[in-house]
């Protein structure tokens, strides 16, 4: 059973594909992916999933990274598995459960209607709200 159980039976099935093929392409390495840990009651963490653009540069990237170089945001339940030589600041991910996932998928877009600027947009509906506060 997929972590996206309380949704209508569609939106349910795409989001058990979607979660299983990010979770693939981060395990097998097709994609790297980052873990930001924040601090809130529901989530635990962003998963940042890299685009191709990324993949041939060092594991540690110690930049800001564009809005290209970013193929999705997924909030996370639980933590990730870590990569064995990542370091506590530079969260490099090898191993995802989709179960972890909520059923929520985010993409960098830019729209025209906000002037230009980057707006994280759901590429699946949200169906959880949640609240962070940083300390």
């Amino acid at each position: 059973m997929s972590s996206g159980s309380g949704l209508p039976p569609f939106e349910h099935a795409a989001f058990a594909v979607a979660s299983r093929l990010i979770s693939c392409l981060v395990t097998e390495q097709f994609l790297r992916a980052l873990y930001l840990p924040i601090h809130s009651a529901q989530v635990t963490g962003i998963l940042v999933i890299l685009s191709t653009d990324s993949m041939y540069e060092p594991p540690v990237i110690n930049r800001a990274l564009r809005s290209q170089e970013i193929f999705a945001l997924v909030p996370l339940r639980h933590p990730p598995i870590y990569h064995r030589s990542s370091a506590d600041q530079h969260r490099l991910v090898d191993l995802v459960d989709p179960l972890d996932m909520y059923p929520a998928v985010f993409e960098l877009s830019t729209s025209s209607s906000i002037s230009g600027q980057q707006v994280c947009v759901p590429i699946l509906n949200p169906v959880c709200m949640f609240t962070t506060s940083m300390e």
